[in-house]
């Protein structure tokens, strides 16, 4: 499950474009390169809001959150209504050293923290456990192969799990325990997703589906903690959820998928 089965990753985490737009009911967050300075870009929060909070409806206010940011951005929203954004950042403009960041509004102020390098970064999952406690799937890229790796904050510091099977679509259960979902490999005819999460303190994985078209997956979890996914499979949009111990999918849309 280490180094080999991460080095599949390699290439399908490095075609990640740089720009993700993540919408969350009332709150996204984006990746604005017009105002960006060279090798940089700027990360900015937008919401609906009626004053200064971040809810209501009547108007969409947009702020930067961070001048240095790079490539993929999630968004969570705490009990307060509060957000909390992780994304990737390069410091010194290099593209060969990326951090992977963490973004926490209080109600007064951003407060950032660098939480892991992950060298030529690639796609962050952010979720929340039931205490507010953040959670990010991330890899850690080199020109080689990427390591998929899983960061718990446990209200003291970031706890990092390395080496796990894949990277992608976090959730968080109400035991706090974590769910990803993800691709695995990255050859036609070769691909799987994938689902894994841990409970004990031992992570469990299993095969969802074979061959999907995409990497772009998303997970959550109902009210009795069971997984649903979304992906693409055969230019459709699927759906699988799990059943007992078996997973059933089914096809949503045809339309094609580029």
């Amino acid at each position: 499950m280490g180094a080999l089965k991460s080095i599949l990753h390699v290439g399908i985490s490095l075609l990640i474009g740089f720009i993700l737009v993540v919408l969350s009911i009332q709150v996204l967050s984006s990746v604005d390169s017009a105002a960006s300075t060279p090798l940089m870009e700027n990360i900015k929060i937008v919401k609906s809001t009626g004053a200064t909070s971040f809810t209501g409806v009547t108007e969409w206010h947009t702020e930067t959150v961070s001048t240095i940011a790079r490539g993929a951005s999630s968004i969570a929203v705490d009990s307060s209504g509060y957000p909390r954004i992780s994304y990737q950042y390069d410091n010194d403009g290099t593209l060969m050293n990326f951090k992977l960041g963490y973004a926490q509004w209080t109600g007064a102020e951003w407060v950032k923290t660098m939480v892991d390098s992950v060298e030529f970064g690639t796609a962050t999952s952010l979720a929340l456990d039931n205490n507010g406690n953040p959670h990010i799937s991330y890899a850690v890229c080199n020109p080689f192969y990427c390591l998929a790796n899983y960061a718990e904050w446990t209200g003291s510091n970031w706890l990092i799990t390395e080496d796990l099977d894949g990277f992608g679509s976090l959730a968080i259960d109400t035991s706090g325990n974590p769910h990803i979902s993800y691709m695995y490999g990255i050859m036609a005819g070769m691909t799987s997703l994938d689902y894994m999460y841990r409970e004990a303190g031992t992570w469990i994985s299993n095969t969802v589906d074979l061959n999907p078209s995409s990497r772009y997956i998303s997970l959550k979890l109902d009210g009795s903690d069971y997984p649903h996914i979304s992906y693409y499979k055969e230019e459709t949009l699927q759906y699988a959820y799990l059943s007992g111990s078996e997973w059933i999918t089914q096809v949503i849309d045809s339309v094609l998928y580029n």
